[in-house]
């Protein structure tokens, strides 16, 4: 006489959830963003924080892309002085941390390329001229980059 089993067994069981693991841990590598992405996410984070603290703090907030050490410097100018050469330094992003990835800065300036967000919420360059400029975060190993964008009207925004 036959018995009728009704359900799964454990060995059935365990074989299909082995394979909805690997499915999963593979799906999940290519779901992660980039680190180009990363870097121009943290960047324009750093840039809208800079408007908030130069409100904030009722002083000139300078942010600076530093080509030697390949890292985003948030400058506190205590006498408010529009410079971009600040020595209180409020935050620090170093691209180095982030795999594969360049910085081309476009932004105005002399030889120091970044904006100074005033108490009054409007955005300079470095050499006191209205921005309009970009930020070109890159990936060395693909063709891909990622623009990062300040109007003059003090807009930060990525394409």
């Amino acid at each position: 006489m036959r018995t009728r089993n009704n359900g799964f067994t454990i060995l059935e069981i365990l074989v299909t959830l082995s394979i909805m693991g690997i499915a999963l841990g593979l799906l999940s590598t290519f779901s992660m963003p980039s680190q180009r992405s990363l870097l121009a996410n943290d960047a324009k984070a750093m840039l809208q924080q800079a408007r908030f603290e130069s409100i904030k703090r009722n002083v000139a907030v300078a942010v600076v892309w530093d080509s030697t050490a390949r890292s985003f410097k948030m400058l506190a100018n205590t006498n408010n002085a529009m410079s971009c050469t600040a020595t209180t330094v409020l935050q620090i992003k170093n691209a180095a941390d982030y795999r594969n990835v360049s910085v081309t800065n476009n932004l105005s300036g002399g030889s120091v390329k970044g904006i100074i967000w005033l108490p009054n919420s409007t955005v300079r360059g470095c050499d006191g001229q209205t921005v309009d400029g970009t930020l070109l975060v890159s990936d060395t190993r693909k063709n891909t980059q990622t623009t990062l964008r300040v109007s003059s009207s003090g807009k930060v925004s990525l394409e």
